[in-house]
């Protein structure tokens, strides 16, 4: 596994802060409302979709089911293409992808 490639800078803190609420929140519910959470389900969508599969990878035992959300981009320069068109600019959600050398490949048509 090649943990120097550039994708996981944003991945792995994602994935400790995600295991770091769920352990606050099962604390809490512990602790407040004597409530014991021995599993539970990890939701996220686009980078967040990621963090969910590497949160169960972390945590096998303790996550129950995962529901990752994405967008089915199945030509993703044509779909670049579409949202271009759609704003006539690049929203903000793909402020990244417009920054990482990348996706450059993608972009090359503006």
């Amino acid at each position: 596994m090649n943990t120097k490639k550039s994708d996981w800078i944003q991945q792995l803190p994602m994935v400790k802060g995600s295991i770091k609420c769920i352990d606050s929140a099962r604390d809490y519910l512990l602790k407040v409302q004597g409530i014991k959470i021995d599993q539970y389900v990890v939701s996220g969508a686009s980078k967040r979709g990621w963090t969910t599969w590497l949160v169960a990878v972390a945590r096998p035992k303790e996550v129950a089911a995962i529901i990752p959300i994405v967008i089915p981009v199945l030509n993703m320069t044509e779909g670049f293409k579409i949202i271009y068109k759609s704003y006539c600019f690049w929203p903000a959600a793909l402020k990244d992808c417009k920054n990482n050398k990348k996706y450059k490949s993608f972009l090359i048509y503006i």
